[in-house]
């Protein structure tokens, strides 16, 4: 009925379309530009400048889901039909969609500016012609030669419209007319008895009705109806709704106490109610809403026939009533069917769990990943400058072109006007998404680009459409970084990422997996690195140093590039910074032009690193504004940008590999890793003692271990399987986490030691994925765009704002919440699988400082446990120590050796080592031992130890006594023996004659005030034992730190 033409849009549901397999993304569109006519059902239509209907759509009519009695479509429509037998109904289904303007609006009374009449809305065949808009094209029909007192329509229809769950450009509406033609009856009584007597005929239910009349202003009865006429119609039209109702919703909850479901609502009576509405082509209307599962769920609209219908019909002297419903959502909501693209499944796994006559439960088979692009462009102008909005309903059916049924979603997330040029931007998100397999990035990427070349192909022909991309084929800026730990790793991605938002092309890298030629294919370079030690250089920067400190490199080298720099440091060293410093002056050596000053971070600072750079980050935006201001285009923040790395699961035809993983075997091209087996793990502190330290022994059955004194292991830790099983969970990743999952990126974005071999979705959280590190602000900047409930999308919107860093702080860093947690607790966050690495942070390596004198075999280390409790009262575990602690003996990992270059005096020492510090001072120590031993030249060591007691940690402590050359000094902090410091000054004496005679000092242990008070300590003993003044003790300590004499190794 015309009635629910308006209606159609608020009740029915769209269903997604099963791209035809005969033609390929080229051919549909070569097809559609090249047809003069279009066949559709046996009938020819010529093609004019209103042909719209696309070889995707068409391929569609036919396929006649309501016809299909074992199809929840199918299902459903029977249903209702049977619940009605024998009650004077003629049910029409073989009406074909093809139809003309006038039996689909003219006759309908639709006025000619209607908006349904437009080609943003309708697929038209041609300007007389289209595909129904809705089953009441056929209404005009039935009412002249339906030979009983009412009918119901039912089919498929079209209209043009978004994209997402729930709608789609094909759906299925019914529809049902009953009518009384007065010319039948001898006087108004014999009618109204008539009427009585048919709704006396109506089946009783059992259904809780809320009623509701009509209001005579709002909702007033027509004039050609008597009162009498229209209480017993509308008394007529509700009772047969009701019974509709009954039928399907009742039916619904028999199939879901079947599947063994006990929800409440099941043992409940089903309720319904009357609200009053408005249709343009009944009056009075109503809208009958049914109570669902804890909420009102609107059904269908209905009402008493407008006497202009009537008449358009040639049912000028009778009375009647029409409803309309849309099957689709209805059909969604009594299957538990959540994305109506099912419908059109040809997936066996979706249609086999369907029998005519039964509404069954569907059982989910998979959850396959989505993966999601934006589509940007600036608006064009019309002739009067003003901006020409692209239809949304045009940008859809490019999509629907380009990518079929294997687009979910596709909606408007932000409009745009540039504060200085005025210009307008649109950006759509398109989520692709698979019902029954995995589509690759490879797919998305192809489909999404065929899109945008269609898009501006298309709205070019009257003014061109300008789309703006991220492609990386090339790059504007390069972004190199020197870390130990990850900080000026993280702060550079997190760069990377602004700069991309600017439209501007960034290459971020480690500077040793930098190709040098690229250095000369830019003009813009930023350094961030950090310091360790004496003011070494982080071990993944030093190749790209020794390139640059080359002797023959001419002065005018790097005379094309603008610079900046950063430098990560701690300001209790002497060497603060140093690092930074190099690399600053060698680039101005080189040519190299400052545009923004240099950058030093302290550690120590109470601002912290953070607020030192956020100034440097400010400075450097506003520089790059400003020299890439013909190019830069700043994309609003809610856009998501392509991924850097390309992930793809392998579930067509691929078997699933074992859960029970390995992390031994890498993609290791370096040749760096080594496999070593566990010979012991003993814990050598006090069970009772509050911090466990393992004394880890780990073997070489090859005997080819190269390593020496102060040379540091990199361990590669792994999660917990329980949390990595927990986020797996939480992201609904199940069914897909054990397929093979190929990564593709740049060489310099793999991870240090390599990917895992045998890689799956489960491997890579398990293996690579710091999902329990606290995350950085990078992650919230990322990540508020994949929650999909708005109060928590802006709360982890806020989070990665630098201007809230004092909340970031209290959420995250200060009871050190991890990124598992933060998912657990934002409950819409769902990662798309392919921005995985965009999101969260690669594990990094933990270096830990050999305990042993070099041997071939074995190595030895001293690790301590992390484990406390936060501000929150969470136990907080070590993602390493943790590792640790779930391995046994006899079991093996894998380990890389790193050369830390420490040049020990050959002189008389003071060793201080407090701690697990102690750990390469006994290999230090050890050393000693042996020459002394083997008759060579040693000397004196005085061990600086520190401690909280004798009994329960005092590491090592019992092998001291052994050692040549080695005297011992104690602190025991909670045995009255005070720190370190303390020790050393009551000990000066013996300090300043090692110092004042060319010997050295060697500091090691956890940074923060310790190497401070040591340091000022020294300084002390230095001023007092040779009577000098503060600049010349400063001096004497900066020689000794240049001549290897004073080496501090703290972290």
């Amino acid at each position: 009925m015309a009635t629910l033409a308006a209606a159609a849009r608020a009740h029915c549901e769209r269903a997604v379309f099963t791209p035809a397999r005969a033609f390929s993304r080229s051919s549909h569109r070569a097809l559609a530009q090249a047809q003069s006519s279009l066949n559709v059902l046996g009938t020819e239509y010529k093609s004019d400048e209103w042909t719209n209907a696309t070889p995707r759509i068409l391929s569609l009519v036919g396929r006649d889901l309501h016809k299909n009695k074992n199809h929840p479509i199918g299902i459903l429509r029977s249903l209702i039909e049977n619940r009605f037998d024998g009650l004077g109904y003629t049910m029409y289904g073989d009406m074909k969609p093809n139809v003309s303007v006038h039996e689909n609006f003219d006759v309908l009374g639709f006025p000619e500016d209607h908006v349904g009449r437009s080609k943003s809305d309708t697929y038209y065949l041609n300007k007389d012609h289209l595909l129904r808009t809705h089953t009441s094209a056929h209404e005009h029909e039935c009412f002249l030669t339906c030979q009983t007192p009412g009918y119901f329509i039912c089919g498929d229809v079209y209209r043009r419209d978004e994209i997402d769950r729930t709608h789609y450009p094909v759906f299925h509406q019914m529809e049902g007319a009953r009518v009384w033609k007065r010319d039948d009856f001898k006087s108004e009584e014999e009618l109204l008895a008539k009427i009585q007597a048919d709704i006396d005929a109506i089946p009783k239910t059992d259904l809780i009705v809320e009623d509701v009349g009509y209001d005579p202003v709002e909702n007033p009865k027509q004039d050609f109806m008597t009162d009498r006429e229209t209480d017993l119609v509308s008394q007529h039209l509700k009772r047969t709704i009701e019974v509709l109702v009954d039928a399907v919703f009742n039916e619904a909850k028999s199939a879901a106490k079947l599947a063994g479901s006990t929800e409440e609502y099941l043992n409940e009576p089903l309720k319904v109610r009357w609200v009053e509405a408005y249709f343009p082509w009944t009056a009075p209307s109503w809208e009958i809403e049914v109570w669902w599962k804890g909420e009102w769920l609107e059904c269908c609209g209905c009402g008493d026939v407008r006497k202009l219908v009537l008449d358009n019909s040639k049912l000028d002297n009778s009375i009647a009533w029409a409803f309309g419903i849309g099957l689709d959502r209805i059909a969604m909501l009594l299957f538990g069917i959540p994305d109506i693209r099912l419908f059109w499944s040809l997936d066996k796994r979706f249609i086999n769990q369907f029998k005519q006559n039964q509404i069954s439960i569907f059982k989910p088979y998979s959850k396959y990943p989505g993966s999601v692009r934006d589509i940007s462009f600036w608006l064009p102008k019309d002739d009067e400058g003003q901006y020409l909005k692209l239809h949304e309903n045009d940008l859809m059916e490019i999509v629907r072109e380009n990518a079929g049924d294997l687009v979910e979603s596709v909606k408007l997330v932000d409009e745009f006007t540039h504060p200085k040029t005025g210009k307008h931007s649109q950006t759509y998100r398109v989520n692709y998404q698979s019902m029954d397999r995995n589509i690759t990035n490879d797919e998305v990427n192809l489909m999404n680009e065929e899109t945008r070349k269609e898009l501006v192909q298309k709205q070019s022909r009257s003014r061109k459409l300008i789309l703006y991309s991220q492609s990386m084929s090339a790059c504007d800026i390069i972004i190199l970084y020197g870390s130990e730990t990850g900080t000026a790793q993280d702060f550079a991605h997190s760069l990377a990422h602004r700069c991309r938002y600017l439209s501007l092309k960034p290459l971020v890298c480690n500077m040793d997996s930098l190709d040098l030629k690229q250095l000369f294919e830019v003009s813009t370079l930023l350094l961030i690195c950090s310091t360790t030690g004496q003011g070494e250089l982080p071990r993944n920067c030093r190749k790209f140093f020794r390139f640059l400190m080359r002797r023959n490199l001419p002065p005018n080298l790097l005379e094309h590039l603008k610079f900046s720099t950063c430098g990560l440091g701690d300001s209790s060293y002497v060497m603060y910074n140093l690092a930074i410093r190099k690399f600053h002056a060698r680039l101005k050596q080189l040519g190299a032009q400052e545009f923004v000053e240099r950058a030093e971070c302290d550690e120590q600072s109470p601002e912290g690193q953070e607020a030192f750079y956020d100034s440097w980050e400010r400075l450097v935006f506003d520089a790059l504004k400003k020299k890439y201001s013909g190019k830069v285009n700043e994309i609003p923040d809610n856009v998501v940008l392509a991924p850097l790395h390309q992930i793809t699961i392998k579930q067509d035809g691929s078997k699933k590999f074992s859960t029970r993983l390995t992390a031994l075997e890498r993609q290791d091209s370096e040749k760096k890793l080594t496999t070593l087996k566990i010979d012991s793990l003993d814990r050598i502190t006090d069970p009772e003692h509050f911090q466990e330290v393992l004394h880890v022994v780990l073997s070489d059955a090859t005997q080819s271990l190269q390593y020496f004194v102060g040379d540091t292991v990199s361990l590669y830790p792994e999660n917990d399987p329980k949390d990595v099983q927990s986020f797996i969970n939480l992201q609904g990743w199940t069914d897909i986490s054990d397929y093979p999952l190929a990564i593709n990126c740049p060489g310099h974005m793999v991870p240090e030691g390599g990917w895992v071999k045998d890689l799956t979705l489960r491997s890579l959280l398990q293996y690579h994925l710091d999902i329990a590190s606290v995350p950085p602000r990078s992650f919230f900047q990322m990540a508020w765009h994949f929650a999909s409930d708005e109060r928590e999308m802006e709360k982890l919107k806020e989070l990665g704002k630098v201007e809230e860093s004092e909340q970031l702080y209290n959420y995250v860093n200060r009871p050190h919440r991890s990124i598992l947690e933060v998912i657990q607790e934002f409950f819409s966050l769902k990662i798309p699988i392919e921005q995985l690495l965009e999101v969260i942070p690669l594990i990094k390596p933990r270096l830990f400082s050999i305990c042993n004198l070099p041997k071939q075999g074995t190595l030895e280390l001293a690790v301590a446990i992390v484990e406390y409790r936060t501000i929150i009262r969470r136990v907080r575990k070590g993602l390493c120590t943790s590792w640790l602690k779930r391995l046994n003996v006899n079991d093996k990992i894998v380990v890389s050796i790193n050369q830390n270059n420490l040049k020990i005096p050959d002189a008389d020492m003071v060793l201080v080592g407090p701690g697990t510090g102690i750990a390469p001072v006994r290999a230090i120590v050890q050393l000693n031992d042996k020459r002394i031993r083997d008759g060579k030249d040693g000397h004196n060591y005085l061990l600086f130890t520190g401690h909280r007691y004798r009994e329960k940690d005092y590491l090592f402590g019992h092998e001291w006594p052994h050692m040549k050359g080695l005297r011992v000094i104690d602190s025991f902090s909670r045995q009255a023996g005070g720190y370190v410091q303390d020790t050393i000054w009551k000990n000066k004496d013996d300090v300043a004659k090692i110092l004042n005679n060319g010997g050295g000092l060697y500091l090691c242990g956890s940074s923060g005030k310790m190497p401070t008070q040591v340091r000022i300590t020294v300084e002390e003993i230095l001023k007092e034992s040779n009577n000098w003044d503060v600049e010349t003790v400063k001096a004497e300590l900066l020689k000794m730190e240049k001549e290897k004499r004073f080496i501090q190794e703290t972290w």
